[in-house]
């Protein structure tokens, strides 16, 4: 037989009973944005209670009374946490819980046990198949509602990733829905326990070790900088250091660049209720509950890193999609179309201020005979060869793409004509001096390059003119013999350019 969930506050049930819930709430703060909570209980009394809460936040609520209910409820419509009972007839929570997070579509929907279970072993079985974060009934309504949100706001995250992700799988041109990420591996985590109890750092050092890697650091003011030095998957705290703030320092690894994502795990009593709501306040994720249950802690430990890595493959699956949507993957340059999108906003930039623009595009002279006589992977090589020369005569600023085929085309800001008739004369010389090395029973490769320059001028300049006297320039060079530079000046022509 189930515990019956009770409000903390003195006289909630009254307050519920005749239709206000402001009593549970005295100093609500209303979210910035509402969000979907799915209440997953077979108690109605529990659900009335639960939705008083939520709905007096703004957030929308949605219920069910039983596992398969609430699994059909998530397919209908994702939302952005579960708040989920264990005790169920038929398929209980952990099963529910264990669906929820085995599946791709879902798996990264925050999960909230609420129960009363109070074994750590039950809470290590939560943790185990993927809740995100546990509590007892009766519930604390601040705890809680702290709670709500802070899954909430991780879930939101998540969901922006996912959404940059795909779009930038989509950018790429392929198709598939989801996220594309692979198994979590949550072993060899890096962790920095910041401690000065003895007894709290060997027992969570004894249950995290060998699994992962636990940097133990007894000062607050030490623990910054090294989280400044190394990237770590997970940070614990303890809130009750001798001589710091164990909430001021919380705050301030949330506030960081570098720990700004990374896990926080506040180490704390389960009486110590206030400490706790604000940690959840400043960004805290979870807690290590004192005394230290080995089970309960490696099993919410994992559950912080399974998530973080979730994040982590999702960051680096975009970063990998718009890298490949703006570079060539053969030559790891830029693409054209990026090139084309920086360069008119360059110049107009650079015109209003008075300063030059010049740019340079450059052509593999007889490409095509190579490719014909020594095959297309060859070709390929030299193309390879060819963009690594170029890209090492650059500055980090100076803005570079393989224009299309054999052509190559650089844009510099704030470099005149003369100068960039000297940049593009060392690149030709880079290129024509040392032949290119391929697996051929013919030899070392010679290529040469010819290149066209022109340099902005006036007021009135634009991109696309200055591309296309440097268009000109390149088909001078080539007339006059090729493996040259040619400079376009503002009131050159060639004749029969079309």
């Amino acid at each position: 037989m189930r515990a019956n969930l009770k409000p903390a506050a003195a006289g909630a049930d009254n307050a519920w009973k005749s239709g206000s819930a402001a009593h549970l709430f005295p100093e609500r703060v209303v979210p910035e944005m509402t969000a979907r909570v799915l209440v997953v209980d077979d108690s109605a009394g529990s659900v009335a209670l639960l939705e008083a809460y939520l709905k007096f936040e703004y957030l929308e609520v949605v219920s069910a009374s039983n596992g398969p209910q609430a699994l059909a409820r998530i397919a209908e419509r994702e939302p952005d946490l579960v708040v989920l009972d264990l005790l169920m007839e038929g398929m209980d929570g952990f099963e529910v819980c264990r669906r929820i997070k085995s599946d791709p579509g879902t798996t990264h929907v925050p999960v909230l046990i609420v129960s009363s279970l109070d074994a750590p072993t039950d809470r290590a079985k939560a943790f185990n198949v993927g809740a995100d974060d546990y509590m007892m009934k009766p519930l604390h309504s601040p705890s809680f509602i702290a709670r709500v949100r802070s899954l909430i706001q991780s879930k939101r995250v998540i969901d922006e990733l996912r959404v940059a992700e795909r779009t930038g799988r989509e950018m790429r041109f392929q198709s598939g829905a989801g996220a594309t990420v692979p198994e979590i591996d949550i072993a060899g985590g890096q962790l920095l326990l910041v401690a000065d109890d003895r007894t709290t750092v060997n027992q969570i050092r004894s249950a995290l070790v060998p699994e992962h890697q636990v940097h133990i650091d007894r000062d607050a003011d030490d623990a910054l900088l090294v989280t400044k030095r190394g990237e770590f998957d997970a940070i614990l705290v303890d809130l009750s250091l001798e001589g710091a703030d164990g909430l001021r320092l919380c705050s301030q690894l949330r506030n960081l660049e570098e720990t700004r994502h990374t896990p926080l795990l506040a180490i704390a009593r389960e009486r110590d209720i206030v400490a706790r709501v604000r940690a959840l306040e400043m960004g805290v994720n979870g807690f290590v509950t004192l005394p230290v249950h080995i089970g309960e802690l490696q099993a919410g430990v994992n559950s912080q890193l399974r998530r973080k890595r979730y994040a982590d493959a999702l960051r680096r699956n975009l970063r990998q999609s718009l890298e490949r949507a703006v570079k060539d993957p053969l030559t790891s340059m830029h693409k054209r179309r990026f090139l084309e999108s920086l360069l008119g906003p360059l110049v107009a930039q650079n015109v209003e201020r008075g300063r030059p623009v010049s740019l340079l595009i450059m052509d593999v002279d007889h490409f095509k005979a190579v490719s014909d006589t020594y095959g297309h992977d060859v070709g390929d090589a030299v193309l390879r060869e060819v963009a690594g020369r170029i890209s090492s005569s650059l500055r980090g600023i100076d803005l570079s793409c393989r224009f299309g085929g054999e052509e190559f085309v650089v844009a510099f800001s704030g470099i005149d004509g003369a100068t960039v008739v000297q940049i593009a004369e060392r690149i030709r010389c880079k290129v024509a001096d040392r032949p290119v090395p391929i697996v051929s029973d013919k030899g070392p490769l010679q290529v040469t390059i010819s290149i066209g320059a022109a340099t902005t001028f006036g007021s009135d300049d634009t991109a696309a003119a200055l591309l296309k006297r440097a268009d000109q320039a390149l088909y001078r060079a080539k007339k006059d013999g090729r493996n040259r530079v040619a400079h376009h000046e503002k009131w050159e022509e060639v004749a029969g350019f079309s």
